[in-house]
C-alpha cells in the first residue's frame, strides 16, 4: 500500500503497511522535501489527519492523495494509560492525564508516577501506542508530538518486563492461598524450554544443568564428517542438456501464465494444499565449517534458532574460556542467497513455521573473529567422524551417476500392468488419416 503526499505541486509516494503510523508518513515526506516535520500537518482534502493513528484506522484508500500544509502541532492531549505486567490497586481516574503535546514523554511519566504512587524511573518497561514501541533512553526526552499525539484522546500501554522466577512463584503462591486456604506450599512455574516437566520438584535446580538437559532433549542424531582426502568427482554435463526446446519453452510459459493469472478457485486450492502440506517434524541440518568439516544434526524442527545456537555452543563446538563468556562468537549463513541467519530479530523464531526450514538444510559456520583454528568441533566428535564420502546423500549421488538404483520403485500390485503393445507406434497403414467429407473437392 502507498500514499501520495503533495507539497507545492510536487508529489512523493510513501510506501506503508496497515500498521504504519501516520506520523511516520509525515516524517518521511518532510525528509524528502527537506522540511521540519514539527511545523507541518497532513490533510486529506479539508480533514486534518490524526498522526497517532495507523493507516488501517484512517479510512484512507490505496493511493490516497494527502496534502502537506504548514501548521505546528499544539494543544492538549488526553491520555489513558494501561499497565501491563503489574497489578495496581489504584483509582482508574489516576491513569487519565490531560497534558500538552509539547511536554516530553519523561515529564508525563513522572506525573503519572506521582498519581499512581510508583517510581517509574527505576522500572524497566516499554511504551506502546498501536505498533509503535519506545524503550527507555533518549527517546523519552522527545515531545509527545513525536508520537503523533497533537490533540484528541489516545491510549498508551506501559508494558513491564516479566519479573524473576522468585517473584512469579510468590505471586502465584499468594493467588493460590487466597483462593484455597489449604494451598500453602509454593508452586514452581515450569521452564519454557523443557518439554518433559514431570520430574519437577521443590528442590533448587541449577539453571545451567536445566538448559543443557533441555537442549540435549531436542537432538535425535548427531554425526560429524571430516573432509575427504580425495577430490569428489563432479559430473560435467554436456551443454546440450541445458538447451531449451520450443515445447519446453511453451510449457514454461503456460506455467508462468497460470501463476500470474490464477483464478480465485486456483488460489483457494493452492491455499488448501499449503494448509494440508505435511508438517516438518524433524529437520536434518548440515553445518559446514571453514576447515571443510561438517556436522549433521537431526533435531526437533519446532525449536527456536536461539536453542539451536545454544545446542552448538554447549555440546559440539570447541571453545576457549574467553569464547564461552563472549556473545555472538559465530554466525550462521544460508548459502543461497548468502545472508546471515542468527540475527537478533531471528533468535526467537521457530525453525519450521517462522524460518521455513525444510526437512534438509545446509548452513555455513563462520567465526565472528577471523582467527584460524585447528578444529571447530570437540575431540570426541572428531574421533568418531566419518569421511564426507560416506555421507548418505553423497553415496546416493554417486550411485545415480553410475546408473545404479539402490531403491528401485516397486510395482504396486493394485495397479494393472501397462500393455506394451499400446506403447508401440501405429502401423504405417493406419498412419494415413481419412479426409473429411467437407474437404473433398467434387468435379462440379
Amino acid at each position: 500500500m502507498s500514499l501520495n503526499v503533495t507539497y507545492q505541486l510536487r508529489s512523493f509516494r510513501v510506501k506503508t503497511t496497515p500498521g504504519t503510523i501516520l506520523n511516520e508518513v509525515l516524517t518521511n515526506a518532510c525528509d524528502h522535501f527537506n522540511l521540519d516535520s514539527g511545523s507541518y500537518q497532513l490533510y486529506h482534502g479539508t480533514r486534518l489527519l490524526d498522526l497517532s493513528l495507523p493507516v488501517r484506522l484512517t479510512g484512507l484508500a490505496q493511493g490516497a492523495k494527502l496534502e502537506l500544509k504548514a501548521g505546528k502541532a499544539g494543544g492538549s492531549v488526553t491520555l489513558r494509560f494501561s499497565i501491563v505486567g503489574r497489578t495496581l490497586n489504584v483509582d482508574p481516574k489516576s491513569l487519565v492525564l490531560t497534558v500538552k503535546s509539547s511536554d516530553t514523554i519523561r515529564s508525563v511519566l513522572v506525573l503519572l508516577g506521582k498519581n499512581i504512587g510508583m517510581d517509574l524511573s527505576s522500572e524497566n518497561f516499554t511504551i506502546q501506542s498501536f505498533s509503535l514501541r519506545i524503550s527507555p533512553g533518549p527517546d523519552f526526552d522527545k515531545p509527545l508530538s513525536s508520537l503523533g499525539l497533537s490533540s484528541g484522546n489516545s491510549v498508551i500501554r506501559l508494558v513491564f518486563e516479566a519479573q524473576g522466577p522468585t517473584a512469579n512463584s510468590e505471586l502465584k503462591t499468594s493467588s493460590l492461598s487466597s483462593s484455597s486456604p489449604s494451598a500453602s506450599t509454593p508452586v514452581r512455574e515450569p521452564l519454557p524450554d523443557i518439554k518433559d516437566a514431570s520430574n519437577h520438584d521443590n528442590t533448587p535446580v541449577n539453571q545451567t544443568e536445566v538448559i543443557e538437559k533441555s537442549t540435549k532433549a531436542h537432538i535425535f542424531q548427531a554425526q560429524a564428517f571430516k573432509p575427504s582426502s580425495n577430490r569428489i568427482h563432479s559430473s560435467q554435463d554436456d551443454d546440450e542438456v541445458y538447451e531449451l526446446s520450443v515445447d519446453q519453452a511453451l510449457k514454461y510459459q503456460s506455467i508462468l501464465s497460470k501463476q500470474a493469472h490464477a483464478s480465485p478457485m486456483m488460489r483457494r486450492l493452492a491455499e488448501e494444499k499449503k494448509k494440508n502440506a505435511k508438517k516438518v517434524e524433524n529437520c536434518h541440518i548440515r553445518i559446514r565449517f571453514p576447515d571443510h568439516s561438517n556436522l549433521e544434526l537431526t533435531i526437533d524442527a519446532s525449536i527456536t534458532l536461539k536453542q539451536l545456537c545454544s545446542i552448538l555452543t554447549t555440546d559440539f563446538l570447541s571453545l576457549t574460556e574467553d569464547e564461552k563468556n563472549a556473545q555472538n562468537i559465530f554466525n550462521l549463513y544460508i548459502p543461497h542467497p548468502h545472508q546471515i541467519l542468527n540475527t537478533q530479530a531471528n533468535m526467537n523464531k521457530r525453525l519450521d513455521s517462522d524460518l521455513k526450514f525444510g526437512s534438509r538444510i545446509l548452513l555455513l559456520y563462520e567465526p565472528a573473529k577471523k582467527v584460524a583454528k585447528s578444529a571447530y568441533l570437540k575431540p570426541e566428535y572428531l574421533k568418531d567422524a566419518k569421511s564426507i564420502e560416506d555421507a548418505p546423500d553423497v553415496l546416493r549421488d554417486r550411485e545415480i551417476e553410475m546408473g545404479i538404483d539402490s531403491n528401485p520403485v516397486s510395482q504396486d500390485p493394485t495397479i494393472p500392468a501397462v500393455d506394451q503393445r499400446s506403447l508401440e507406434p501405429p502401423a504405417a497403414s493406419s498412419s494415413k488419416k481419412k479426409v473429411p467429407k467437407w474437404l473433398k473437392l467434387g468435379k462440379k
